[in-house]
C-alpha cells in the first residue's frame, strides 16, 4: 500500500517538473527568442526544490 502512495508522488512530480520546463521555454522563447538549454532548466528546478 505504502508504495503505491510513493509511486504516485514520483509521477505528481515529474508532472510538475514537466510544467516547469515548459514554462522556463515559454518564458525564454518570449523574452530571449530561443528555447531554454538543459543547463538553464537545471538551474530552475535547483532554485524551486
Amino acid at each position: 500500500m505504502g508504495n503505491k502512495k510513493a509511486i504516485s508522488h514520483v509521477f505528481r512530480d515529474c508532472t510538475e517538473i514537466n510544467r516547469l520546463w515548459e514554462r522556463v521555454d515559454k518564458t525564454f522563447e518570449e523574452r530571449v527568442g530561443r528555447q531554454s538549454t538543459r543547463e538553464e532548466k537545471l538551474n530552475v528546478l535547483r532554485r524551486k526544490f
